[in-house]
């Protein structure tokens, strides 16, 4: 394990996308999604992601040049097409998108297509939150013989991790940020196990045999990702496809259905931002107040344990397993493009995108 300041990591990881054509602005606003998932601790949706991000833009999958346009628009509402472009970029114009027509009319919502990995969601939610907005965004893909999961009660694949994010305002504290898949954990949080030559907690997976499994191998080797809660993970699963579906995409040939739905909601549409902004403070501080049955593990509301680990990957910088780094290196190395060394636990300056 290394630790690298974010302000290197996020020059190296610019450099790379700049590096494979990617324009200046798009990739800075996916350097800036990817470093801010390892900023608030989830690994597995930030820079381990660079060396599959090259394997689509060599496979032209990802289509680094492409930019989304508005292909149909009401007042309140658009379908955009992400034009297989970067799909960070993609759900950042939707929900600024979505903002704009929440300000305007009280709500927006953007229905997207053909949009690549877009990374963390709760990165898009937060942007609503500090726009003083209630924002939500459901990603969601399922068809016969498809994605990393089966229906509940199945054994064949069928379905993505398929994540819901929801954030909030909250006044004199980080926003509230709800963000996870509908699957016990996503793949990426496996690949990080696997990365670190850890075994999975049990519940995670199942193997090709559809037993349970603790090894991220297994998982890699033909198995499934578990539901969370059973046919309830399942049911809100099936939602986000039809959520996700409001952008027209659909595939015949495997019934394929999905996309990505953002919304946005001004909450000066409703009441005070500010009164409401109080209420949730207070509201979210009751939660935290209540006696915790472990006294050194205080209750928590989404959100918090991100906000934490800011503050520390901030301040310390980001730990990266050596494999990871290694495997970022050679990727890069094998576009042509090679990055400075950093120097040994040197933090430099540090800048934390927001």
């Amino acid at each position: 394990m290394q630790r690298l300041s974010v302000e290197y990591v996020s020059g190296a990881v610019h450099d790379i996308l700049v590096g494979v054509g990617t324009p200046g602005d798009i990739a800075r606003r996916v350097t800036e999604v990817l470093v801010n998932a390892n900023l608030v601790g989830h690994d597995s949706h930030g820079i381990i992601r660079i060396p599959s991000y090259l394997e689509e833009v060599d496979g032209k999958k990802v289509l680094v040049g492409e930019r989304p346009e508005i292909v149909g628009e009401t007042a309140a509402t658009a379908v955009m097409d992400g034009r297989s472009g970067w799909g960070a970029y993609a759900v950042d114009r939707a929900m600024t998108l979505a903002i704009e027509k929440a300000r305007s009319t009280g709500l927006g919502a953007v229905a997207l297509r053909r949009c690549n990995h877009a990374g963390r969601l709760g990165e898009y939610v937060e942007m609503a939150a500090r726009a003083g907005c209630v924002g939500m965004v459901f990603l969601g893909y399922g068809g016969r013989d498809f994605g990393d999961c089966a229906p509940y009660g199945g054994k064949s694949k069928a379905l993505l991790t398929n994540p819901v994010a929801i954030g909030a305002p909250v006044a004199g504290r980080a926003p509230f940020v709800l963000d996870y898949a509908t699957t016990v954990a996503s793949r990426g949080k496996v690949k990080v196990a696997q990365s670190r030559g850890e075994s999975m907690p049990e519940g995670w997976a199942l193997d090709s045999d559809g037993f349970p499994t603790t090894s991220p191998d297994a998982f890699f080797n033909g198995g499934f990702l578990s539901h969370f809660g059973g046919y309830k993970g399942y049911g809100l699963s099936l939602a986000t496809c039809l959520l996700g579906g409001l952008g027209g995409a659909f595939n015949p040939a495997r019934s394929v259905m999905g996309g990505i739905y953002v919304q946005a909601i001004d909450v000066r549409a409703f009441q005070d931002a500010d009164e409401y902004g109080r209420r949730a403070a207070a509201f979210l501080d009751a939660m935290r107040g209540s006696p915790a049955v472990q006294p050194d593990r205080p209750v928590q509301v989404p959100g918090d344990p991100e906000a934490k680990v800011r503050g520390e990957r901030s301040a310390r910088g980001i730990e990266v397993p050596a494999g990871v780094w290694n495997q970022i290196v050679a990727a890069a190395a094998a576009h042509g493009i090679p990055l400075r060394a950093p120097e040994p636990d040197a933090l430099g300056d540090r800048v934390a995108a927001t």
